[in-house]
C-alpha cells in the first residue's frame, strides 16, 4: 500500500502524455529506486552502532541520520530539507488531484470543490496516529476498488468496440511531465527507513527491496498501461474521472456505471485525504 501510493490514479494520464515509450522511462525509475532503497539499508546498517551511542530511536534513524554520519550537521538538514519537500510537494499533489475529482461527482462549482477540499484535508491531519492502521485498509480497498472499476468500464467499451485507438508510440514534450509522475508513484520512498526499522530481520531488507519493487513496478505498468489502452487520447488527469464513462466522459448507461463511478470518486478521495496524515506526520522528526 505504501509503494502503490496515490500517484497511480494519474499514471494512464502519464501515458497520455508521453506514449507507450513511457514503459522503459517508469521502468528506470523503479530501478534506481530500488537500488537507493538497497543502499540506504547498507547505510543504515552500517550506522546502527554509532546510533546506539548517540541515544538515537530506532524510529529516526532514517535519511537524516545517513546525511548527519557522512556531512554532519549540514548533511543532516540537507537530507531534512529534501524530504521535507519531497513529502509537503507530494501532499499537495494529492490535494490538488482530489480537487479535480470530485466535480465528477459533486454538482459544485470548481472552488467549492476546492475550499471543501482544503477543509476536508486540514481536518485528516487533525486524526491521532491510532488511526493510522485504517487508513491504510480505507486506502487499499479504494485502490481495489479502482482496479475492478477500471476492467469493469474497459469490458464494457470492448464490447460496445468504443475502445480508443488514438494511442502513440511517443510524445517528447510530454516526457518531462509523465517522468514526474513516476517520481509521485514512489512517493512512500521518504517512508522507507520507518519500513527498514521496523522489519523483525532487517537482513533480509535486500530480499524485501526486491520483491516488493518488482510487484510495485508489475502492478504500475500493468494499470498504466490498461488505462491508457482503453481510453487512449480520452484519459483524464485522474483515472477515477474515466471509470463508468466513455471516451467523451459521458456516463455510460446502466445503474452500475453510474455507482461505480461514484462510488470510485469518492473512494479514492477518501484515500488521497487520509494519506495526507501519514505523509505529514513523517516531517514532524525531520529537523529534530
Amino acid at each position: 500500500n505504501v509503494f502503490v501510493g496515490g500517484g497511480s490514479v494519474v499514471l494512464p494520464y502519464a501515458f497520455r502524455l508521453s506514449g507507450w515509450l513511457f514503459v522503459p522511462l517508469l521502468l528506470a525509475v523503479g530501478v534506481l529506486m530500488g537500488f537507493t532503497l538497497w543502499i540506504m539499508g547498507f547505510l543504515l546498517e552500517a550506522v546502527d552502532a554509532r546510533a546506539e551511542e548517540m541515544g538515537v530511536p530506532r524510529s529516526q534513524r532514517d535519511w537524516g541520520l545517513i546525511g548527519y554520519a557522512a556531512f554532519g550537521n549540514v548533511g543532516r538538514l540537507v537530507f531534512a530539507g529534501c524530504m521535507f519537500f519531497d513529502l509537503t510537494g507530494g501532499a499537495l499533489v494529492l490535494v490538488s488531484i482530489v480537487i479535480e475529482q470530485l466535480p465528477f461527482l459533486l454538482p459544485f462549482r470548481h472552488n467549492v470543490t476546492a475550499a471543501l477540499s482544503c477543509i476536508l484535508a486540514f481536518s485528516c491531519c487533525l486524526l491521532p496516529k491510532k488511526f493510522f492502521s485504517a487508513m491504510a485498509v480505507l486506502g487499499m480497498s479504494s485502490q481495489v476498488l479502482l482496479i475492478l472499476g477500471l476492467v469493469i468500464t474497459g469490458v464494457e467499451l470492448s464490447s460496445l468496440n468504443e475502445v480508443a485507438t488514438d494511442q502513440t508510440a511517443l510524445k517528447a514534450a510530454g516526457v518531462p511531465s509523465a517522468f514526474g509522475i513516476a517520481l509521485l508513484c514512489f512517493l512512500a520512498h521518504s517512508e522507507a527507513p520507518l519500513i527498514y526499522q521496523m522489519m523483525e530481520d532487517r537482513k533480509q531488507w535486500t530480499k524485501a527491496v526486491i520483491y516488493s519493487m518488482t510487484l510495485t513496478e508489475a502492478f504500475l505498468l500493468t494499470f498504466g498501461a490498461l488505462g491508457y489502452g482503453f481510453f487512449g487520447g480520452s484519459v483524464a488527469q485522474s483515472i477515477a474521472d474515466n471509470i463508468g464513462r466513455d471516451l467523451e466522459l459521458q456516463v455510460l448507461p446502466g445503474g452500475l456505471n453510474v455507482f461505480l463511478g461514484a462510488i470510485t470518486i469518492l473512494g479514492l478521495s477518501t484515500k488521497q485525504l487520509v494519506t495526507l496524515p501519514l505523509l505529514l506526520d513523517a516531517t514532524t522528526d525531520l529537523f529534530g
